[in-house]
């Protein structure tokens, strides 16, 4: 997983504007708590994954390593219909099994 820029910009005034991301310094819009992340820290890359999947714009869901949320999926406590989602679209990407 790596934290990066949108490959586009998005027009001005869309209210969906997305402030670049710094190596590290993850989006405003998913972290909100603090400046830094330590993605090699299994807490807080769990933590943002599950930051992602409920709160994250295209542009962030494309940063995710698939098989890395497949893996993890059943430790994020999602919402149910949000968890039945992920596992039924792993499922079709065939990474998880049920």
């Amino acid at each position: 997983m790596r934290i990066e820029e949108p490959a586009e910009e998005l027009p001005e005034g869309s209210g969906a504007e997305a402030e670049p991301a710094e190596p590290g310094r993850p989006p405003r819009h998913l972290v909100w708590s603090t400046d830094r992340l330590d993605l090699r820290d299994p807490f807080q890359r769990k933590w943002y994954i599950r930051q992602v999947l409920l709160h994250g714009r295209e542009e962030d869901l494309r940063t995710l390593d698939l098989k890395e949320v497949a893996e993890i999926l059943e430790e994020l406590n999602l919402p149910s219909p949000l968890h039945r989602l992920w596992e039924m679209f792993l499922e079709r990407k065939g990474l998880v099994k049920r």
